[in-house]
Formats: C-alpha cells, structure tokens, sequence
C-alpha cells in the first residue's frame, strides 16, 4: 500500500473515532440539551432519551420530544425514533437545514395563545397538554419586535414518517396510520411558509372532536398535497387554502357532512347536514376544484336547508368537475324524505327528490373570485301531502280561494339560471278541502303551474299552460248543501310581471330575483305581480259568480257553460281591461220573484271599468229563448223571452260586504202563453175572472239603492174573460211605470201607470149587456206599493 494512502487512512479512521467518542458522548451528555435549551427558553426547547452519529451532520435519535411557541401559538412533537442530517456551514447564517429527515410514530400537538378580542373559554378544556408550557387563560404580555433583527430560515427536505401518528390541533383529535413525505420551508418573525412534494398515504383511525364527537373513523387518504410559500400572519383561516394544491383518493366515513357548506352556500344559502360514507377524489387548487374531482357520498342521515325549508331522511350527495368545462357539479338526492318549513310542521313526504346544482370551481372566495352558482334544479317525482293547508302560505290574501286541508300529491321541478327560471309544479288530491271567503267546499283537486321565464331581467315569467281543475265538488254555507259541481280553468296565455326592488349595482337577473324573494317572500311578490291573462274553461255551476257581489235585488245567475277571459292585474288587484264571457249550455236568472231559465242561447260577460282594490264592475247577462215566471210556480206563464240583465257594481268588495250595485232589467219581447196566470193577482172575491188569451209584454227597469225607474207594459189583442156571469173579448194595455222607490225595501212608486180595456164585446149565451165596443182606462195618479 502506497504510504502517502496509508498515512491519510489512519489519518481519516483516527478522526472518525475521535468523533464518534466525542459527539456520540456530547449528544448523551445531558448538558448538550440544557445548553441547547438555554439558546431561546421561550421559543423552543428539545430532548431525547439516546442519541448517536455514525458519520458527520447525520444524527439518529430515540425518544425525540420538541416544543415551543410563537407569539400565537404553542406547538409540541414527539417521536419514539428519528434521525436527520443538518447542514453545520449554513448555521452562522442563521439557516436550519436538515435533509433526509425520518421518523416513526410521530405525535403532534398544536393550540393557541389567548389574544385580545378572541375568547376561547368554550373550547379550552379540549386543547392538549404541552410539555413545560403552561395553558394561558389571559393573553400573554409580548416582548415588542425588534425591527432590523434578522430572522432564522428553517428548510426540511425530504422528511418521512411513518407508523401510527396523532395529530391533536386544537380541539381536534386524528389518529392516523401510513407515510407521510414532505419538504418543508418556514422563516421566523413571520416569514413565508411553504410545504413541497408532499405525498400522503395514510389510514385514518379516528377523527375526534371535543374528546366526544367521532367526526370520521376509518378513512384511508392517499394522495399529494403542496403549499406555496405564503405569510400565515397575513392569511389566516381559509385565506391560507389559497395556496393549497391537494390532488388525493379519499375513502371514509364521516359523521358531519358540514365541510360541504363552504361551497354550497352560494346557492341561495344552501346547506346540508348529516352523516355518511365518502369517496373519490379531490383535485384541489388554490383555492379552486380542479378536473378529474369525483366525490360520492352515501348518507344514511341527510339533512338540506334551503330559504326557510328543510329536508331530512337518507339519500346521496355527490360532488364532480367533468374534464370538458370548468365547472362543479353538485347533486343531492334523498331517497326517502320530509320536508319541512320554518316552524317544524311537515309539508310533504315521499322517495326520490333530487337538487340539482351547478356552478363554478371556485371553493374558498379569495383574491376577488367567489363561489358562483350557475344553475340550480330541483325535481319532485312524487310526494305526498299530509294537509293542503300548509300551502296556503303561497297563496296571497288577495286571492279570495283557501286551502282548509285534506291530504293530496304534489309532483313538480324547478330549475334557477343566471337569467332563466323555469318550473312545473302538479298538486291534485281527491279530498282537497277549500274555500272561497266563507264557503266551504270539499272536492277533487287537480291544479298544475307552469312558470317559464326565459329573460328575468325585467321580472317577466311566462304562466301560459297553467290550470286549475275542480270535480265533484259539493259548495255548502249556512249547513245548506248544493249538488256537486266541476270547474276547469285554463290559462291559455299568460304574462306576470313581478314588481321587483331596484337592482343594486351588478345585481341582475337570478340573483336579483332571488334577493327580492327573500325579502319580500313569495305570496308577497305574486301578490304585488302585475298580469295580463287570456283564460278559458268550463263550469257546471255558474253560481259561483253570486259570491263576489252582494245586491239587495235578489239577483242570482246558475248554470254552467264554457269560459273564456282576459284577465288584468295591476299590483296583485283586477285591472281596467279584465274581460270575462260565458257561453252557457243552460242559464238560470233570478231577480226579484221571479226566475227566466234559458237552455241555450245568451250569455254572461263581466268587465271591469275601474281596476283597484275595490273595482268598479259590469256585468251583463242575456237570456235567449227563456221561460219566465215566478219563483215556486209549477209552470211559468211566459215563453220564448229574451231577457236583458245589466249589473253596475261600484267600489267591489270581494268579501261580500259591499251592496252599491245597479240593476237594469229589460225585456224587449216576451210572449205571455196563457193570460189565466194573472187570475192568481186578482183578489179573490174579484167579480173578474180571465178565461184565455195570449200577450206581448216588454219591460225596462231600472233598480238602485234608493231609486227605481222604467216600466212594464203587458198588450194583449184577444183576451177573453167573465165578469160577473158574463163572457167577454177585449183588448187589454197595462203600463206599469216606476217613477221612484226604495228596491231594497221592495218599496216602488208606480205614479202614472194606466190600465186601458178597449174593444169590449160581449160573447157566450148569457148577454145581459148589449152594448159593444166600448173601452175603459184605469189611471193610477199616485201610487206606492210594496212588492210581495
């Protein structure tokens, strides 16, 4: 062997041993560790049981412990084994570099210092135990920086750990099983702080909070995570995920599903609550979902909030970013559910609903971006209603109908865009039990809404499709029972405008629509809608329409027909313009004592004049080819009459409460069949008895609270009749006129009404008065009578 070679292998082995006694002796020295400690008492302190070197800068240690403080926070980790080598050039320059760090069973400890303002007394008693720094229940009195002081770099690269570790942050407890890799990078006075190549392949035993709540048990984690350099300080609490790239398998069950709610909030406050099993991937990065994200969750407890309503029962949720667009998928469904409102009462149950939502990838709102939602979809395929009275809610006051209870099916979907809303809602039940103001009414309920909005930037939604169908319904008031009657109302075409707030600058849309509901809620903001409706229908039962005007005339329509309508709203009330006619199979009019039943021909058509809260109405009603007579009467003593009914209601009220209602009648032709009807007016010891004949009667009566005008006029060309024992032919004129009155009362003036017999001739065997064409008139100069 050369010399030279050999001098310098002694030379090389001798200052290896000379290392290996005085280092390895100095790392088991207990002075080593108390000189170490004394460096900065109040920001660190390590020790370990044994500790060796087999080589330069590399160090083994057993029963490593380490702790210490910043002016926030006081942190420990223990490990039963570790080891490191340590770059001793670069510590004058005040850097810590160790490389190829390992440990096993690593336990970490981590809770904060008290601070100002910031009140941890619910929380304390969960925090950990550290090792020679005492629980601070004050904030601490801290020692002002020193400006100018230059501050220690600390870089590990290539740390492993593997084992069974458990992470204690503060009251959060993990115990954990697998590898953990990293570099990490941190400066001290509040420098920057990054984690690199991290990679993590764990088993997660449990997950604990407040030493009681299991969180999540038996997940197993494997994937990489990074974190770019950024300042703690300076970004706390969820700014810090703004520089989080985690790309990682999950695989667990969880007890709170409340981790989603960061997200989901973004829609109209939705939030979602329960327990369950996930799994899938989550490509994560700063701040924002990436592709590839695929997360299901199968939830045997599921709770949703949305608005003022909540959702229980079990069902799925799942989370995915497709590859083809930047967006988040979020998907809902409850398999078995109730839904509930604000005050705890159930609205429906059933299987199957699904929420649909899609937005942006944007997670955590940083730097300017936020949490978008781009749509929003909901999808009811059946569900069953317990009582019809919890969605009376949505139905404004100033709609008359109500729903009293009864128990239905309600089907339905709505789906919410940045501009667009669209829905179909189908509520039906065969025992639904209503009401119009005071009426009552069982029957079979079928209504179907159809709301499509293609643009809400003025508030405008589309109704047209929309119907309301009633079936054997039975109307009773006062205990008095009417026969069964159906009605179909379609809105054959329908515009709504809702009268939302001013738009606050860079609210639109959706959103804006959205905003306005919250505030004024639903039944306010349908009620307040401005409409323009046509409408058509059918209804067996036209007495339906007596129900909005009260009137002291008796005046009643019944029958059934066919409708059709253009309905005005202006602010939730009936506007000038509103049109309704009917057709009539068959009509029914009573007005006084007296009743004209049509069996077709005519109409019924209803205006308004004056639109408001209490509008000004028309209402006109023909009857062609009707039969006329009084009330009770067997058979009714004209035929073949057309009769014309005009209605002015002023200042409506729809609870019935209002009477200012003028009544036009007018016949403009009218056959009496047989004059012997009029025999039951005459009084009955009335020397005059009517045999036959036939008349023409017209009348034009005006009826209003405290006045009447117009007439009657009764002409009749071959009138035969006895007075006394003697047969007669005449010709007879009645003309009632009305000169005043209170209709009301029944009370008419019938001042100036004549009665004209004229071409009198004496007929039959007995002819005890031979005179022949002669003529008498009865005129009554003043006259009041009360109509019985």
């Amino acid at each position: 062997m050369n010399p030279i070679l050999k001098r310098t292998l002694i030379v090389v082995v001798a200052i290896e041993i000379v290392y290996l006694v005085l280092v390895n002796t100095a790392l088991n020295l207990q002075v080593t560790q108390d000189l170490i400690n004394k460096i900065k008492p109040d920001k660190f302190a390590v020790s370990w049981d044994s500790a060796w070197t087999l080589y330069p800068t590399r160090v083994h240690a057993r029963g490593v412990m380490a702790n210490g403080q910043s002016r926030g926070q006081q942190w420990q980790v223990r490990a039963p084994e570790a080891s490191a080598s340590i770059s001793l050039l670069r510590l004058p320059f005040k850097t810590v570099s160790l490389s190829n760090v390992s440990a096993e069973d690593v336990e970490y400890r981590q809770r904060p210092r008290p601070k100002p303002g910031k009140d941890y007394s619910a929380t304390r008693e969960f925090f950990p135990p550290i090792a020679g720094r005492e629980l601070e229940t004050t904030p601490p009195v801290l020692a002002p920086k020193k400006k100018g002081k230059k501050p220690w770099d600390i870089q590990l690269t290539d740390m492993h750990a593997s084992g069974s570790h458990v992470i204690w942050l503060y009251q959060l407890q993990a115990k954990l099983n697998g590898e953990l890799s990293a570099d990490l990078s941190v400066q001290t006075r509040g420098g920057p702080l990054s984690v690199s190549n991290g990679e993590v392949d764990i088993s997660l035993q449990s997950l604990v909070l407040n030493n009681e709540r299991e969180v999540t048990k038996q997940a197993q984690v494997k994937g990489t995570v990074e974190l770019l350099p950024f300042k703690p300080k300076e970004n706390k609490g969820l700014k810090a995920l703004a520089f989080l790239n985690l790309d990682a398998e999950i695989n667990t069950d969880t007890d709170s599903l409340a981790f989603l709610n960061l997200y989901l909030g973004a829609f109209q406050g939705m939030t979602v609550d329960g327990a369950g099993h996930v799994k899938g991937r989550v490509h994560f990065r700063q701040g924002d979902l990436q592709s590839g994200t695929k997360l299901d969750i199968a939830a045997n407890e599921l709770g949703m909030n949305i608005l003022d309503y909540r959702v229980e029962g079990d069902g799925s949720v799942s989370i995915e970013v497709p590859g083809k667009k930047p967006e988040n998928h979020i998907g809902v469904r409850f398999d078995s559910l109730k839904a509930f409102d604000s005050e705890g009462q159930t609205m429906f149950s059933g299987d199957g609903l699904d929420v649909r939502a899609v937005g942006n990838t944007v997670v955590v709102p940083l730097n300017g971006k936020r949490p978008r939602p781009l749509s929003f979809a909901v999808d009811i395929p059946s569900a069953r209603v317990p009582d019809l009275k919890m969605f009376q809610r949505f139905l404004p006051e100033k709609w008359v109908f109500s729903l009293h209870g009864g128990e239905g099916e309600l089907k339905g979907s709505a789906k919410l865009t940045g501009q667009e809303f669209n829905t179909e809602l189908h509520l039906s039940s065969d025992e639904a039990d209503m009401g119009f103001r005071d009426y009552r009414f069982k029957t079979n309920l079928d209504t179907y809404v159809r709301i499509d909005s293609p643009s809400l930037e003025h508030g405008e939604v589309d109704i047209s499709g929309t119907y309301f169908k009633l079936d054997n319904a039975v109307l009773s008031q006062d205990d008095e029972k009417a026969k069964p009657w159906f009605a179909e109302i379609m809105i054959e075409k329908g515009l709504a405008r809702l009268n939302l707030d001013d738009a606050p600058t860079g609210v639109s849309g959706a959103r804006h629509l959205v905003e306005t509901a919250l505030k004024k809620n639903l039944r306010e903001l349908m009620a307040d809608a401005d409409n323009e409706l046509k409408v058509s229908g059918r209804i067996s039962d036209l007495s339906w329409l007596n129900l909005f005007v009260k009137n002291p005339y008796n005046f009643k329509i019944s029958g059934d027909g066919e409708i059709s309508a253009q309905v005005n709203v202006d602010s939730g009330w009936l506007d000038e313009g509103t049109h309704l006619t009917i057709a009539p199979e068959a009509l029914v009019v009573d007005v006084l004592d007296y009743q004209a039943r049509g069996s077709g021909g005519g109409g019924v058509e209803l205006k308004v004049i004056k639109g408001g809260e209490h509008p000004d109405m028309t209402l006109d009603v023909a009857v062609r080819g009707a039969q006329f007579g009084r009330k009770g009467d067997e058979q009714p003593f004209v035929e073949d009459i057309d009769i014309l009914l005009q209605a002015l209601g002023r200042e409506v009220k729809f609870d019935g409460s209002g009477d200012n209602l003028e009544l036009r009648l007018h016949i403009p032709s009218a056959r009496v069949k047989d004059m012997k009807v009029y025999n039951q007016y005459l009084p009955a010891d009335s020397p005059l008895k009517i045999l036959d004949g036939e008349a023409n009667l017209v009348a034009d009566v005006m009826l209003k609270n405290d006045d009447a005008d117009g007439f009657v006029r009764l002409v009749t060309e071959d009138m035969t009749a006895r007075v006394d024992e003697q047969e007669i032919a005449a010709a007879l004129t009645a003309d009632i006129k009305l000169t005043d009155g209170v209709p009301k009362n029944m009370e008419f003036d019938i001042s100036g009404s004549t009665i004209v017999l004229d071409k009198v001739n004496v007929i039959g065997d007995e002819k005890s008065f031979r005179d022949e064409d002669w003529s008498a008139t009865f005129a009554l100069t003043k006259g009041r009578t009360t109509w019985k």
